[in-house]
C-alpha cells in the first residue's frame, strides 16, 4: 500500500455508535481504518442516537438535537425516542416535517447545532478535509453552510438524495432549487448513485459500497455460520434492515 500523508479529518455524521443503523456501521469503520493509515479524526454527529462515556477521548462531539426534546415529541405526536435495540415504530411523519424543510427535519432539529459544532472542531484543530455523509441529507446542508473558507470538502451518499429520492418530489420549483448541492468531491454508497453524482453534476465521484469489515471477522467465525450456497436450487436471503421509515415512499 503507498505511503498516505496524515491528515486532520472531521466527518459530520447525523448516526453513528451507538446507533446500530448501516450509516452509521459504514462510518465507525471508516474512522478506525483512517486512523489506522496515521490520520487524526474527529466526529459530529446527533445526541439522537446515543452516546458513550468516553466519546470525547475518542474526539466524538454529540450535537444537541430537538429530536431528543420529549415535550416536543408530543406536541408533533411522535413516539418516545427509539434508543439501540428497541423495536421500530413504523408511525408517518407530520407534512410539516417531509413536506415543508428542505431537505429533511434535521435541518431543524440538528443541522444548526451540528454547524456549530463544526466550526469550532475546524478552528480548535486546524482540519484540513471535511466529510459529510447523508442521509439525513441536511449533514451535507451543514458542509455546504461551511462556507468558501471550508477545508477540502467530500460528501458521501449513501442514498442518493435527488437520484431515486427516499422522499416524494418537493412541490414547489424553490424547494427543489435549494434540494440541491456539490462539494469538491463525492462518494456514492452504489454504483448508480457515483455514476449519477458524475454525469448529472459533473462531480468527481467515486464509488464506496458498504460491505466487508475485516475487523468483524472473528465476530463471524465465533458464530459459526456459514453461508451454504448449492449451484442448483433456491437460496434464501435474510434481510434484517428497514424497507420504509419517515422518508420512505412505502
Amino acid at each position: 500500500m503507498p505511503e498516505v500523508s496524515a491528515r486532520r479529518i472531521l466527518v459530520i455524521a447525523y448516526y453513528y455508535p451507538p446507533s446500530t443503523a448501516s450509516g452509521a456501521n459504514r462510518w465507525a469503520a471508516m474512522v478506525r481504518h483512517f486512523r489506522r493509515l496515521g490520520h487524526e479524526v474527529w466526529v459530529v454527529t446527533s445526541a439522537a442516537t446515543g452516546a458513550y462515556p468516553d466519546d470525547a477521548a475518542h474526539g466524538v462531539m454529540r450535537a444537541g438535537d430537538l429530536a431528543t426534546s420529549q415535550p416536543l415529541r408530543r406536541v408533533l405526536r411522535r413516539p418516545s425516542l427509539r434508543q439501540p435495540g428497541d423495536a421500530v415504530t413504523d408511525l408517518p411523519a407530520p407534512a410539516l416535517l417531509t413536506r415543508v424543510l428542505v431537505p429533511d427535519a434535521e435541518l431543524l432539529s440538528w443541522a444548526p447545532a451540528a454547524l456549530r459544532a463544526a466550526r469550532r472542531v475546524i478552528r480548535d484543530h486546524d482540519i484540513e478535509c471535511v466529510i459529510t455523509t447523508g442521509p439525513p441529507d441536511s449533514a451535507h446542508v451543514a458542509g455546504l453552510l461551511l462556507g468558501g473558507g471550508r477545508p477540502a470538502w467530500i460528501a458521501d451518499f449513501r442514498d442518493g438524495w435527488t437520484f431515486q429520492p427516499l422522499a416524494a418530489r418537493w412541490p414547489t420549483a424553490a424547494q427543489r432549487h435549494i434540494d440541491a448541492t456539490r462539494a469538491q468531491r463525492t462518494i456514492g454508497a452504489t454504483r448508480p448513485i457515483a455514476d449519477d453524482l458524475e454525469r448529472r453534476l459533473g462531480s468527481r465521484a467515486r464509488w464506496i459500497p458498504n460491505g466487508w469489515d475485516p475487523d468483524l471477522e472473528p465476530d463471524i467465525a465465533a458464530a459459526g455460520r456459514e453461508l451454504e450456497i448449492e449451484e442448483q436450487g433456491w437460496v434464501t436471503l435474510l434481510h434484517t434492515g428497514l424497507f420504509s421509515g419517515p422518508r420512505a415512499r412505502g
